[in-house]
């Protein structure tokens, strides 16, 4: 640990107390600077996430405190019903390895992802791919392109629709 001679605002160092519920000055000021860091990764990586287009859109991130990582993405339709199940294939290797990147998962119990399609003849999209990671599963990676066939295998739990299999 480094110590330091700062000046502090004082009503900005009270308040920040009220809010982290901290009790003394150098509980504040270490509680501030992760939570900052931890805000910080966390933008970062809803930044890299809504960059994610190729192989389908990211629609929605939640991240409540203490829970998993739940992202949701549109699996965009291509030439055939195979190039679609690859587009979904990609998208799940791009998110996670984004999210491995990010640190997003940091203290988070897993990563889910729910991959929406609208089917033809739907009006509205169908949730097709459930994946459930765990953080040692995120840890140890493995989510290059390269590897997309295996997208659905890296999973520690996985629901396809049948159209999505294989």
């Amino acid at each position: 640990m480094t110590k330091i001679l700062v000046d502090v605002d004082d009503a900005a160092l009270t308040e920040a107390a009220g809010l982290l519920g901290t009790k003394t000055k150098k509980d504040t000021v270490n509680a501030a600077l992760r939570e900052t860091a931890d805000r910080l990764r966390r933008a970062r990586a809803l930044a890299r996430l809504a960059e994610l287009g190729e192989a389908g859109d990211v629609t929605s991130v939640a991240i409540p405190p203490g829970g998993q990582v739940t992202v949701t993405w549109e699996i965009r339709r291509a030439g055939s019903q195979g190039l679609t199940k690859n587009n979904a294939r990609f998208g799940v290797m791009r998110i996670m390895r984004a999210i491995q990147q990010s640190q997003l998962t940091a203290g988070a119990p897993g990563v889910r992802l729910l991959g929406r399609y609208q089917q033809p003849g739907s009006a509205t999209p169908v949730t097709v791919v459930r994946l459930r990671f765990e953080p040692a599963t995120v840890a140890r990676g493995g989510f290059e392109d390269r590897n997309y066939l295996e997208a659905f295998e890296l999973a520690d739990a996985a629901v396809i629709a049948p159209s999505f299999r294989g």
